[in-house]
C-alpha cells in the first residue's frame, strides 16, 4: 500500500489520481504499433517494389502485419487481409498523428 502523505499528497489528491488511472484504463485498446520493427518477408519486398511509392508506403502495415503471421503472397486467403480491413474499420492502425 502506498501513502499519499508521505508524497507529499493528501488523500483526496491520490484517489483522484487513482480514479483518472483507471478511467484512461478502461480507454486503452490493442493497436498496431506505429512503428513495427518486424521486417517485411523478401517475398513480400519484392511485389511492394513493383508498385508506385505512395501505394508501397499504404501496404506497408499490410506487408509487417501478414510477414509477422509468417504470410507469404502464395499462402493469403481474404481471412488475414479481412482481419487487417477490419483493425483498419476500427481504427487500430496508427495515423501517425501524435
Amino acid at each position: 500500500m502506498i501513502a499519499p502523505e508521505a508524497h507529499g499528497l493528501s488523500r483526496g489528491r491520490w484517489n483522484n489520481i487513482r480514479s483518472l488511472f483507471r478511467k484512461s484504463l478502461a480507454l486503452v485498446r490493442p493497436m498496431m504499433a506505429g512503428r513495427s520493427a518486424q521486417p517485411i518477408l523478401p517475398e513480400w519486398q519484392i511485389l511492394a517494389a513493383k508498385l508506385p511509392v505512395n501505394r508501397r508506403f499504404r501496404l506497408a502495415s499490410m506487408f509487417r502485419f501478414l510477414s509477422a503471421r509468417g504470410k507469404k503472397p502464395t499462402e493469403v486467403t481474404h481471412r488475414p487481409v479481412v482481419i487487417g480491413a477490419q483493425m483498419a474499420v476500427r481504427n487500430e492502425f496508427p495515423t501517425g498523428r501524435t
